[in-house]
């Protein structure tokens, strides 16, 4: 499975995908990272975020977790269906 690590990736994918396709939209542990003192990886965090669940609301896509170790995820996309 492809991992997707900048905004613009991932919001390219959303558009372009196919229905039953699956991306990494994020590694780590996204709520901490949401809330870094670092602001280049809360900028990053907050913006993937963001798209991720507009498009989860809009019902294009369902985002799951996969547990890697204590604090530590794969965040995946899976498409639902197109705009």
């Amino acid at each position: 499975m492809e991992e997707l690590k900048t905004y613009d990736k991932i919001k390219s994918w959303i558009s372009n995908s196919q229905p039953g396709q699956r991306v990494i939209y994020y590694d780590g542990y996204l709520a901490k990272d949401l809330k870094s003192g670092n602001s280049n990886v809360r900028q990053r965090a907050k913006a993937i975020h963001e798209v991720t669940y507009h498009n989860k609301d809009k019902g294009n896509i369902t985002l799951v977790q996969k547990k890697k170790g204590q604090f530590k995820y794969q965040y995946i996309a899976i498409k639902i269906r197109n705009n």
